[in-house]
C-alpha cells in the first residue's frame, strides 16, 4: 500500500499544482520525478547531519553521494518539472479548473515564468507526495492492527454515507471518529517527525536559558509520544480526541496534553499545506473504509517498526486485501 498511497498523492499534488493528470495511479507505474522523490532521502538525512556536525567535510560528502546515476536523476527531475511549468504556462490563465498558479497567471504577476513555476512546484510536489502518502500509510496499519478502531470508524462511515459519490472534503469534516482517527495517526506517526530548526530570539523556556542565536527544534514524533502528555502514548486510541459527549469517548485521556500533538509545527512558519493534507487524508480513508472491508495480508509485515527515518520516513512496504463491502455502491 505504502507505493499505491505514493502514487495518488503524487497524482493529486501535480494536478493541484500544475493542473495535469499524471495517471499514475491507473497506470500502476511510477516515473522518474516520483522515483526522485522517493530515493533522495538518504542523500537529504546525511547532507543535514554532515553539515550540522562537520561542516569541514561537506563538499567530501557531496561528491562522493553525487555520482553518474544521481545526476542523472537530477538531470531528469529539473527537466520534468521544467516542462510542467512550460506547458502550464502555455495554457494561460484561461482553464477551466483553478490550480495553485492561476491567479498568477491572471494577474500577470512578474514572477510567472518557467523558473519561478517549476522552483515552486518541485517544492509543491516533494512536500505534498512524501509526507502525506507515508501518512495514509501509517494510518492504514494501526487502524488494521486495532480492529474496534477500524470498525467504529467504518460503522460511523456507513451510517453516513449512501453512495461514495456523498464523501467529500466538506461532507467528511464533522465525522468525530475519522477526524480523531487521524488526530491519532498524526499524533502517534508524525508524518514529519524531525524538529523543525528555528533561531532563538533570546529567552526563558521551561526554567532555561536559550541563548539569541541558538537554534533549536521540537521533534514533533518524540514530544506526541511522551507519557507525559498522553496516557498510554505509545498505543493508537482515537478516542482522546473525541468530544465529551460522543459515546466512544473515554474518560481515561481525560488529563492528555493534546496541545502537545503538533505534526504540522505552529506560528507563522507552520505548514502551509494543513487543510490540503487533512482533506486529502479525509477523502482517501473515508471512501476506503466505505467502501471495502480491510484485511492485512500478512501479519509479518510491521509497518511501524520496519519504516526508516531518513530525513522523511522512509515507507516500509505492506500488503492490504480489500473486499468490496456488500451493498456498497461504488
Amino acid at each position: 500500500m505504502s507505493q499505491w498511497f505514493m502514487w495518488l498523492a503524487f497524482d493529486v499534488i501535480v494536478d493541484l499544482s500544475f493542473g495535469e493528470e499524471l495517471g499514475t495511479v491507473e497506470t500502476g507505474t511510477g516515473n522518474d520525478w516520483i522515483n526522485m522523490l522517493a530515493n533522495s532521502g538518504f542523500q537529504i538525512a546525511l547532507g543535514y547531519v554532515v553539515r550540522r556536525r562537520w561542516k569541514a567535510l561537506q563538499d567530501l560528502v557531496r561528491y562522493c553521494l553525487v555520482n553518474e546515476k544521481s545526476k542523472l536523476m537530477r538531470t531528469k527531475y529539473i527537466a520534468n518539472a521544467r516542462e510542467k511549468a512550460r506547458q502550464r504556462l502555455e495554457r494561460g490563465a484561461d482553464v477551466e479548473r483553478f490550480d495553485f498558479f492561476s491567479h498568477l497567471l491572471r494577474e500577470k504577476a512578474p514572477e510567472a515564468n518557467i523558473d519561478f513555476f517549476a522552483s515552486q512546484g518541485t517544492t509543491l510536489v516533494a512536500a505534498g507526495t512524501e509526507t502525506t502518502s507515508t501518512f495514509m500509510s501509517a494510518l492504514t496499519y494501526y487502524l488494521l492492527q486495532n480492529p474496534r478502531a477500524l470498525d467504529r470508524l467504518q460503522e460511523e462511515l456507513r451510517r453516513s454515507f449512501n453512495h461514495h459519490s456523498e464523501i467529500d472534503g466538506e461532507s467528511t469534516k464533522s465525522l468525530k471518529y475519522l477526524n480523531a482517527a487521524i488526530e491519532e495517526g498524526m499524533r502517534i506517526f508524525a508524518p514529519a517527525p524531525f524538529g523543525l530548526p528555528r533561531v532563538s530570539p533570546g529567552a526563558m523556556v521551561s526554567g532555561e536559558w536559550i541563548p539569541k542565536g541558538s537554534i533549536i527544534a521540537t521533534a514533533a514524533h518524540v514530544t506526541s509520544r511522551d507519557e507525559r502528555w498522553f496516557f498510554k502514548s505509545k498505543e493508537f486510541h482515537p478516542e482522546r480526541w473525541l468530544p465529551l459527549d460522543h459515546p466512544h469517548y473515554d474518560h481515561i485521556f481525560s488529563k492528555d496534553r493534546k496541545d502537545a500533538s503538533k505534526p504540522f509545527s505552529i506560528g507563522s512558519r507552520s505548514c502551509i499545506g494543513i487543510h490540503l493534507s487533512y482533506m486529502e487524508v479525509r477523502i482517501c480513508v473515508a471512501k476506503l473504509a466505505w467502501s471495502f472491508d480491510w484485511e492485512q495480508v500478512s501479519a509479518h509485515e510491521d509497518f511501524v517498526k520496519d519504516a526508516r527515518l531518513l530525513g522523511l520516513w522512509k515507507a516500509a512496504p505492506f500488503h492490504v486485501r480489500y473486499q468490496p463491502y456488500p451493498g456498497a455502491e461504488v
